[in-house]
């Protein structure tokens, strides 16, 4: 994981995204703490390198940890590539895959909340 607390979005993840209606100028990355993992429903993992990490430095957090491309019907991969130095058209990439991916994860969070209800 290649940030430090209080990073702001790259310019061209908020370009994207702005695209969509949706505006993170105002976000800030923050580490995942044993606070976080202690109070967290569900982690969920961009890349198997993440989901790996998190394992190692929070076994515990196992049980509720995912990789979010688990919940898109047919994805070709569980990993969404970094689009990091990779310009405009990776972030897009990365966002759709990203939009693909959020139905399945809703649907999972929401049947998740019936059944713990």
């Amino acid at each position: 994981m290649s940030t430090y607390p209080g990073q702001s979005p790259s310019p061209d993840a908020v370009e994207v995204l702005a695209k969509k209606g949706i505006d993170i100028s105002g976000t800030r990355s923050k580490p995942l703490t044993e606070k976080l993992v202690q109070e967290a429903t569900w982690i969920i993992a961009m890349t198997r390198n993440h989901l790996d990490s998190i394992f190692y430095q929070y076994p515990e957090a196992a049980e509720k940890t995912y990789l979010l491309r688990e919940f898109e019907p047919g994805a070709a991969s569980f990993d969404i590539a970094d689009p990091i130095g990779l310009g405009i058209d990776a972030y897009e990439e990365a966002r759709d895959t990203i939009q693909n991916a959020l139905p399945g994860l809703l649907e999972f969070i929401m049947s998740e909340e019936l059944t713990r209800g």
